[in-house]
């Protein structure tokens, strides 16, 4: 993914110097920016009636954040009809640590939480064959600003369209903590970075590099900025032509690839919590750009299962205390954007 902003340049991709950063939408969870989940999810849009609680681990926002507009992502390949619905929001900065969502709503609220968008009829457009996945249908102005501090996120909905419960059928992108791989954004070389699981292990595999080449293999845990500024960033002004860096580093490891253009990274990771992980590889690579070295794309996966993000509902009968969930030890919700 091609970024706007050039708030650092580099002679590697590592040694950066900082320029001011620019303001993009938020991804929640944010391993999910510019890439599809992999579990649709009913609520709020497939529900006549509905009430829950949705719980977000707050590693996905920054410290602060004032939130004008929020939405729902729909579903790759989708298409759907125009409608309406009857929608009202409430979102929080919730206290409440992974597992510890109470089936009782008011347990899970602050003093204050935000009544972000009042009960009245929201307009969803029509979709069809829908293929982005940075763009929510539609997005929901707030009534009023919510100024998100932390340390969690609580998203409440009450949808009122109908007296009887029904499916509607309209979904919006959803997740699980069930184990998959993600691959965003492109190489601006040869190569490519995959990433296969099993269990708990781990494989990195670059191949398409240059024969006998140093390969730096990156991992983080952070795509959303590096020292103030925001990523993924463009590489171009030092010479790197449609190179990005989309990750925050936190672990290098270089390895040397084979006559084939090929080197792999294993390794056995078993978090007590869900970890967002991201990988990405650079090395050498003459003629490609004027500064002879290149970017892969990055792959991203959740490593866990546990404590992301969980949830609490009613939707066929309605009182204080929740009919389903919460769902800890796995890790369930939509996948929401922010502005």
């Amino acid at each position: 993914m091609k970024h706007t902003c050039t708030p650092f340049v580099s002679v590697t991709v590592l040694a950066l110097a900082v320029a001011p950063p620019c303001v993009a939408q938020t991804v929640v969870p944010n391993i999910f920016r510019g890439t599809f989940a992999t579990t649709p999810h009913s609520s709020p849009f497939g529900r006549t009636q509905y009430f829950g609680q949705h719980w977000y681990r707050g590693d996905s926002l920054p410290p602060i954040l004032a939130i004008t507009a929020m939405g729902y992502r729909t579903p790759r390949a989708v298409t759907y009809g125009a409608s309406s619905m009857v929608l009202g929001i409430v979102l929080d900065n919730s206290s409440v640590v992974a597992g510890g969502l109470s089936k009782t709503f008011t347990a899970n609220l602050s003093n204050s939480p935000t009544q972000f968008v009042k009960l009245k009829t929201i307009s969803l457009p029509a979709v069809t064959n829908n293929q982005s996945p940075d763009t929510p249908n539609p997005w929901i102005p707030g009534d009023t600003v919510m100024v998100y501090t932390g340390p969690n996120l609580l998203v409440q909905t009450d949808v009122q369209t109908s007296s009887t419960p029904t499916n509607t059928g309209r979904l919006c992108d959803g997740f699980t903590g069930t184990a998959s791989v993600y691959s965003t954004g492109s190489s601006c070389g040869k190569s490519t970075l995959s990433w296969t699981r099993s269990g708990n292990s781990h494989t990195l595999t670059v191949t398409g590099a240059p024969a006998l080449a140093p390969i730096n293999i990156y991992l983080g845990i952070d795509n959303r900025t590096y020292a103030g500024a925001t990523l993924p960033l463009d590489l171009g002004p030092i010479g790197m032509t449609n190179c990005t860096l989309d990750l925050r580093p936190s672990i290098t490891a270089t390895q040397i690839s084979d006559s084939s253009g090929r080197t792999t990274l294993t390794g056995t990771v078993v978090p007590s919590v869900a970890l967002m992980v991201y990988a990405q590889a650079a090395h050498p690579e003459p003629t490609t750009n004027p500064a002879n070295f290149v970017s892969t794309n990055m792959m991203s996966s959740i490593v866990g299962t546990s404590g992301l993000g969980d949830y609490v509902y009613n939707w066929t009968a309605f009182g204080p205390t929740a009919q389903y969930g919460p769902y800890y030890p796995t890790s369930y919700g939509q996948v929401l954007l922010l502005r």
